[in-house]
């Protein structure tokens, strides 16, 4: 479990979880390296049409900005954000289409899952 550094400050964990590590090597490109504020690093997806990130808050939170930063030349077109109370089933919030650029995006919503160009993405 990866702590997000915009999880709530009463220190609360914020497991993440995601889809799938690049060649299962979550040394290099685990999800650890999409908190860990390094330039180097970055999450790297597997390849498959639908990549996803999840982050779970130990108490409700109300979410004003997702900031997202997509490798160049990796980034989704389309990402669906979504949002859940618990034992809820998660509800579409909005569609976002980022731009193929490495440049940080910010957005509103707590959860996103997306669709790679390639199948594959690194955030």
């Amino acid at each position: 479990l990866t702590l997000s550094p915009l999880c709530p400050r009463d220190g609360g964990a914020c497991p993440c979880r995601v889809s799938s590590v690049l060649n299962r090597d979550v040394k290099q490109f685990g999800k650890k390296h999409m908190f860990d504020t390094s330039e180097e690093t970055c999450w790297n997806s597997d390849q498959g049409t639908c990549q996803w990130v999840t982050l779970d808050f130990p108490r409700t939170v109300k979410v004003s900005q997702l900031h997202i930063q997509f490798q160049g030349g990796f980034s989704s077109r389309l990402c669906t954000l979504e949002g859940e109370e618990a034992g809820e089933e998660l509800v579409k919030i909005s569609a976002l289409y980022p731009e193929d650029i490495n440049a940080m995006q910010i957005s509103f919503a707590a959860l996103w899952r997306g669709r790679g160009g390639d199948g594959r993405a690194a955030v």
